[in-house]
């Protein structure tokens, strides 16, 4: 069962594991975007993609791509923690989730062979 978003202290988080349909896990640094202007910002001017850095935008339930120079995952969580949806975004694209409380963003994030099933967050 995930920790509930809304509960969770923030500033205490460092990293972020991301589990798979087949066991399989990832772990990769978090940022967290929980004020206006770190959420407006979240990857928008990274020219190239940090591969190890995944962005948490709380709350969010909407991300966009405009003017990104890449593609990226999202993952999309409810307040509870729990996955809701997840995919790859290309660039100039707008994507929503209607019952999200929050987003993760970054690369490598997902498999089209491997559904993810449950995101840790790591203090």
């Amino acid at each position: 069962m995930a920790i509930s978003l809304a509960s969770i202290n923030l500033k205490c988080l460092k990293n972020v594991k991301i589990c798979y349909e087949n066991g399989e896990c990832i772990e990769k640094r978090l940022i967290v975007c929980d004020s206006f202007l770190k959420r407006l910002k979240g990857m928008l001017f990274e020219r190239k993609p940090i591969k190890e850095n995944v962005y948490l935008i709380i709350p969010c339930n909407s991300i966009h791509t405009f003017f990104m120079a890449y593609p990226i995952d999202v993952i999309f969580l409810e307040k509870s923690g729990d996955v809701l949806s997840f995919s790859n975004v290309e660039p100039f694209r707008v994507k929503s989730e209607k019952k999200a409380f929050a987003v993760l963003e970054g690369i490598d994030l997902i498999n089209k062979n491997n559904k993810v099933v449950a995101i840790d967050f790591l203090c």
